[in-house]
C-alpha cells in the first residue's frame, strides 16, 4: 500500500512540481511495489488511497502492463500520465537526464468527435453534425437514416443508383452502415466513396485515410476496398486499413476471416492476426504476427503506442485534435510505450510531453516542438 512519501510525490506530480530526481524516486517506488503484484493490481490498490489523500475524485481506466525489471532499470526518464477521469500509464524510453523545460498550454483544445460531411450524387454537401437525427434528404431518392454518429442506408435498391462520399475532417470520426449491411467506422481525415446500392457482381468502395470494416457476408458478391492503387478483396470479415498519405506504409490488418491484398502483379493473403504493408515504392510485405491491438485501438477510443517515436505519435495527435505540428531542430530520440484515452483535452494529452525533456508551445492551433536544449 502507498506510504506517505508516495502520496506526496503523487500530489507533486499532479501539481507539475516533480524534479527529475523526485520522478526517478517515484518510479522506483512503483517498481519496488510491482515485484509483489501485477501493475493493474498495484494501481487499483493504490489509486483510491492516493486520490483520497489528495482530495481528488477520479478513477483509472485500464493500466498498461509494466515490463520486466530489466526494462525498468534501463529507463533514464519516463512519463506517468495520471489523467483525471481517465487514468492511464504511458512511458517514454529516452536516453537523457537533462533538466526539463516545458512551455505551458495556453488554451484548451477539445478532442475529436462525430463530425462528417456527406456528398451525394448531384454534388450537394450535407454537414452531418449539423443535421437532425432521422431521415436525411439526399435529393436522389436514397433512403438514409441518421442517428448520433451513424448513417444507415436502406437495403432496398433506389430507382437510380448514384455514388455518395462521406468525409471526416481532422478531429472527426463517423460510422456508416452500407446498403448491404457492411459496417464501416471512419477515423479522422478520411473518406469513403460507395454506391447507394450494390447492383452488380461485386461490391466496390474507395477509401482514403483510415477505416475499420465489418463486411456483411455474401459469397457470390465479393467486397473490394480500393485505396491508392491497392485492392483488398473479402467475402465477409473484420479488418482495418490505415492509408494516410503522411504515413510511410499502408497497413491492412486482419482480425477475422481472410482477405486478399493486391497491388499490381503482387498479391498476398492474410490470416487473422496478420498485416499487409505496402510502402511508397509499391512493395507489398506480409507481417505474420501483427500488433492487432495497436492497429485497432482508435476504434476503442485509445492511443495505443508500442514503440512509436515522437513524430509518429504527433501525427495521430494532429489528426485527432485538428492541430498543426511544427518541429524546430532535432527531435528527441526515444519511443512511447503504453496507452491513453482519445477523449482527453489537449492540455491533458500534453502531460505526455512534460517528462520527456521536450520543449513546446502552442500558438492558436499550431504546436511548435523544439529541439532539446544543451
Amino acid at each position: 500500500m502507498p506510504n506517505q512519501e508516495l502520496k506526496e510525490l503523487f500530489q507533486k506530480y499532479l501539481d507539475n512540481q516533480l524534479t527529475p530526481k523526485e520522478l526517478d524516486r517515484f518510479l522506483n517506488m512503483l517498481h519496488d511495489a510491482s515485484h509483489e503484484m501485477e501493475a493493474s493490481e498495484l494501481m487499483s490498490a493504490t489509486w483510491q488511497e492516493m486520490f483520497e489523500a489528495t482530495g481528488i475524485d477520479a478513477r483509472p481506466a485500464k493500466v498498461v502492463s509494466m515490463h520486466k525489471t530489466k526494462w525498468w532499470r534501463t529507463i533514464a526518464a519516463a512519463i506517468i500520465i495520471l489523467i483525471l477521469g481517465g487514468g492511464a500509464l504511458l512511458y517514454f524510453n529516452k536516453s537523457t537526464e537533462k533538466p526539463i523545460a516545458v512551455m505551458p498550454v495556453q488554451q484548451e483544445i477539445m478532442p475529436g468527435g462525430n463530425k462528417a460531411t456527406l456528398t451525394v450524387g448531384n454534388g450537394q454537401k450535407i454537414v452531418l453534425d449539423e443535421t437532425k437525427n432521422g431521415t436525411v434528404n439526399t435529393g436522389d431518392n436514397t433512403q438514409v437514416t441518421k442517428t448520433d454518429g451513424q448513417l444507415t442506408y436502406a437495403t432496398t435498391t433506389p430507382a437510380e443508383v448514384s455514388y455518395h462520399t462521406i468525409t471526416t475532417p481532422r478531429g472527426g470520426k463517423y460510422e456508416l452502415v452500407l446498403p448491404d449491411g457492411t459496417k464501416v467506422l471512419l477515423d479522422a481525415a478520411s473518406s469513403l466513396r460507395f454506391p447507394t446500392a450494390f447492383t452488380g457482381n461485386e461490391r466496390d468502395v474507395q477509401l482514403t485515410g483510415q477505416g475499420y470494416f465489418e463486411v456483411a457476408k455474401n459469397a457470390e458478391k465479393p467486397f473490394h476496398v480500393n485505396v491508392n492503387g491497392m485492392q483488398v478483396e473479402v467475402l465477409g470479415t473484420h479488418f482495418n486499413i490505415n492509408a494516410y498519405d503522411d504515413e510511410a506504409v499502408i497497413k491492412t490488418t486482419l482480425l477475422e476471416g481472410s482477405v486478399k491484398v493486391t497491388k499490381g502483379n503482387e498479391a498476398t493473403k492474410l490470416q487473422p492476426g496478420q498485416q499487409a504493408q505496402l510502402n511508397k515504392d509499391g512493395n507489398l510485405q506480409l507481417i505474420k504476427e501483427a500488433d492487432t491491438e495497436e492497429a485497432t485501438a482508435w476504434i476503442n477510443g485509445e492511443f495505443l503506442l508500442n514503440g512509436s517515436d515522437v513524430a509518429a505519435f504527433m501525427r495521430q495527435v494532429s489528426r485527432w485534435y485538428d492541430v498543426d505540428v511544427v518541429y524546430e531542430g532535432k527531435l528527441p530520440e526515444g519511443h512511447f510505450k503504453g496507452k491513453t484515452s482519445r477523449s482527453l483535452n489537449l492540455s491533458q494529452m500534453f502531460k505526455v510531453l512534460e517528462y520527456m525533456g521536450i520543449n513546446y508551445k502552442i500558438e492558436g492551433k499550431k504546436i511548435i516542438i523544439k529541439a532539446d536544449q544543451p
